[in-house]
């Protein structure tokens, strides 16, 4: 079967790959892989007079899904 990847970002940083999993196989697409594969950051330079924050705003995923069920991903509706 012919796969595709999809890139699904900012996603709030409390999300798991299981919650993505779940709500995609829910709405009948076949998921094959799912990982996280970053987060979005915010930091200021040493140059910068206010401080550092390091913690995770977004989550990042890599998904593998059937590339019959593409149409599904970028359904509005989902």
């Amino acid at each position: 079967m012919k796969k595709a990847v999809v890139r699904v970002s900012r996603l709030d940083c409390s999300a798991s790959t299981d919650m993505v999993v779940k709500h995609l196989t829910d709405n009948d697409i076949t998921v094959y892989t799912c990982f996280e594969v970053g987060s979005t950051q915010r930091s200021t330079s040493a140059d910068d007079d206010q401080p550092h924050d390091n913690q995770r705003k977004y989550a990042t995923m890599r998904v593998c899904v059937s590339y019959s069920d593409l149409a599904k991903i970028y359904s509005t509706d989902l």
